[in-house]
């Protein structure tokens, strides 16, 4: 299998999320000097195309991205090839562009790295950290963390400090990432390639075949029912067709879910209705049949809901949509939002045994390291008033709004279900006592006797799925505690400042949605009875 950008599954019909292979790479300097080397990195980067293994894709597009530091030698000698051969490029810095050319020895190494850099589809600044060798580390760990293999380019003559190759490989082998290693023998020139530990083949990305289905489950609904996205559009615009793709196929399956609930409810006790009047009326038996028909609609209801993967469909695209609604705000203040959310094995990465939770979290950091580059920081004052009007303060009337008709619906549901069982009661004294015995209302009386407790149970039942009540509770408080952040944006004047504060109302917002996602995944739809 040789898949290149955009070659497996590539409709152009809407803004479907890519996977890329990401190649890690890491090695020594003297890379760059030694021309025996380029042709067998160009060769290591075929067989690694050549060698990938994914399950039958219809709507994603697969793509091979090189992710480099770009320091002289191994660093630069990989991207190029990567570049070379039509390949992505992204870039994670150690060290600002201005301060990090200070460790190249020339002004041609330094132009370089400026056109590579030029090149790439992304670059990652780092967050800074107390020295020049633990920022190489940090390059090195995210190298590792972000890549689905790592290729090493190594020899023996050389030692390394803090940060290089050898720790770059001692991460990769904590953290499970397939090495491949191209090693020079400097006293023969001879180069040879090598797995570490084991042989790897085929390769895989660092996401489950059942994760890697969903993501191009996903894809195949955006491509047939949302807008396609615009080339050539900005930062912006591009984050916003994402948002409006994932927006979409939340709403959509959310209707089709809750269709589903609402009908598996309403044909429970319609089996029972349709006993009760047989049985109490004495009608023909062929009404039976309604119970049949009734019966068989609701297991080829569920079995619908089921397969389909209604709720985890919903509950993912409604998770990816709010990660995606907060990502320009982080972007605004100068942050990068889930920037390695997506990457294999990392931190951030939750629950990743689940596969609904590891596709959305992948998609996040393909989403994050497509886009075009983000727009300069405005003033804080701008910033001000941006955040609050467009973020925070539309989130804090939404949940005000949420809680208040989530209690509403509860308080409504629970009256209904008590007065049903209260009827139901009324009805079970009336039979007991043989009042109305002399008038056609006991047969009546009877039915309801039967239905009533269906009724209120279905009822009851749909009331738990919906959950209004702990829905209100969480919507309150979380209304409440965007209002504090309210007043805490109001009182900063600085840009650090109002980072950290952004950070803690993302947070906020990040821990209400996990709780959300978490609370619906357990309410898959089961047989009422």
């Amino acid at each position: 299998m040789a898949p290149s950008p955009a070659s497996q599954g590539a409709t152009g019909r809407g803004p479907a999320v890519p996977l890329e292979f990401r190649v890690g790479v890491t090695g020594r300097r003297y890379a760059a000097a030694d021309p025996a080397l380029q042709a067998v990195v160009d060769d290591e980067l075929e067989r690694i195309r050549d060698s990938l293994a994914l399950p039958p894709l219809s709507a994603t597009p697969v793509g091979i991205t090189v992710v480099s530091p770009l320091a002289e030698g191994a660093d630069r000698l990989v991207a190029r090839a990567g570049l070379a051969a039509g390949h992505g490029l992204e870039v994670l810095l150690p060290l600002e562009p201005a301060d990090y050319q200070d460790d190249f020895g020339s002004e041609r190494s330094r132009e370089e790295f400026r056109a590579l850099l030029a090149a790439a589809r992304s670059t990652t600044r780092l967050p800074p950290v107390a020295s020049r060798d633990l920022a190489y580390l940090a390059a090195g760990q995210a190298v590792v963390a972000r890549s689905d293999v790592l290729l090493a380019l190594v020899d023996d003559r050389e030692t390394d400090g803090v940060g290089g190759t050898r720790d770059v490989l001692d991460l990769a082998a904590r953290a499970g990432v397939p090495v491949r290693r191209i090693r020079l023998d400097p006293s023969t020139g001879s180069v040879a390639a090598d797995w570490l530990p084991d042989p790897v083949v085929p390769l895989r990305p660092r996401l489950s075949d059942e994760a890697v289905r969903r993501l191009d489950e996903f894809n195949s609904w955006v491509g047939d029912h949302a807008p396609s996205a615009e080339p050539g559009g900005s930062f912006g615009e591009a984050l916003q067709t994402r948002w409006c793709a994932a927006d979409l196929s939340a709403l959509a399956f959310q209707r089709r879910f809750r269709l589903v609930s609402r009908l598996l409810y309403v044909l429970s006790p319609t089996a029972v209705a349709v006993v009760a009047l047989q049985l109490v009326f004495e009608l023909d038996r062929h009404v039976v049949w309604g119970e049949v028909v009734a019966l068989a609609l609701l297991v080829v209801t569920l079995a619908y809901a089921r397969r389909a993967h209604l709720l985890e469909r919903w509950v993912s695209a409604r998770y990816l949509a709010e990660r995606l609604r907060s990502a320009p705000y982080l972007a605004l203040v100068g942050l990068a939002p889930f920037s390695s959310e997506g990457a294999p094995g990392g931190e951030d990465q939750r629950a990743a045994e689940d596969p609904a939770d590891e596709w959305v979290h992948r998609a996040l950091g393909e989403i994050w390291w497509h886009l075009p580059p983000s727009p300069p920081v405005p003033e804080v004052d701008e910033l001000h008033t941006r955040l609050v009007e467009e973020w925070v303060r539309p989130q804090v009337d939404y949940h005000a709004q949420v809680a208040e008709r989530s209690a509403r619906r509860q308080h409504e549901l629970s009256r209904l279900a008590l007065a049903l069982f209260a009827l139901s009661l009324v009805a079970a004294v009336i039979h007991s006592a043989g009042l109305l015995e002399d008038s056609d209302l006991p047969r009546v009386v009877d039915v309801v006797s039967l239905l009533v407790p269906a009724v209120g149970g279905a009822v009851s039942g749909y009331a738990a799925t919906r959950d209004f009540g702990r829905q209100a509770l969480r919507s309150a408080a979380m209304s409440r505690s965007l209002r504090l952040a309210l007043a805490e944006l109001s009182s900063v004047q600085d840009l650090p400042a109002l980072q950290r504060i952004v950070l803690r109302i993302d947070e906020r917002m990040l821990g209400d949605s996990a709780d959300w996602h978490r609370g619906e995944r357990l309410h898959e739809l089961e047989l009422a009875g």
